[in-house]
């Protein structure tokens, strides 16, 4: 009876195996992409903003900078990053641009006469990061009850995921 066990687990386990080294082959990348190539078209001519996305960490919107990397921030004086006020005439316009293969422009506008006395804006650049695995993140702080409760269910693992 081991015999005929292991003749079956043993097949099943490198099946599984060779199944695992394929997906991960297929998510790993060969050679990098080349930044400055023109921007990938979705079939209706669109730019494709699909892709992992890298944007500059910007603590202090006001800052203009740019990063090693290639993400930039270009910083405004009417504002902060703890929260802006908003009438019922405030109307916020977001920009996306991808002007090539490895970056997009990123640009909001919060127009508001009755709060500011000019529109406000914030422009940066996104760096395609293709080589960056993107994992999920959750916030625990203060969630022991529920995550006793059973609300909230860990993460144990890649169990059942293909």
């Amino acid at each position: 009876m081991k015999i005929f066990l292991c003749s079956l687990i043993f097949p099943a386990m490198l099946a599984a195996m060779w199944h695992a080294s394929t997906a991960l082959a297929a998510q790993t990348i060969k050679t990098r992409p080349d930044l400055k190539a023109p921007a990938p078209r979705l079939p209706n001519g669109k730019p494709d903003f699909s892709g992992v996305w890298a944007r500059p960490g910007t603590q202090d919107m006001t800052r203009t900078f740019t990063n090693r990397d290639g993400t930039s921030n270009k910083g405004e004086r009417s504002l902060g990053t703890i929260g802006h006020p908003m009438s019922d005439k405030a109307k916020l316009t977001m920009y996306f641009e991808r002007p090539d293969m490895g970056h997009v422009e990123f640009k909001w506008v919060l127009d508001d006469p009755k709060t500011y006395t000019r529109p406000i804006s914030n422009d940066r650049v996104f760096l395609l990061t293709p080589d960056v695995e993107i994992m999920e993140y959750s916030c625990m702080e203060g969630n022991l009850t529920s995550l006793l409760e059973g609300v909230i269910t860990p993460w144990t693992g890649a169990e059942g995921f293909r």
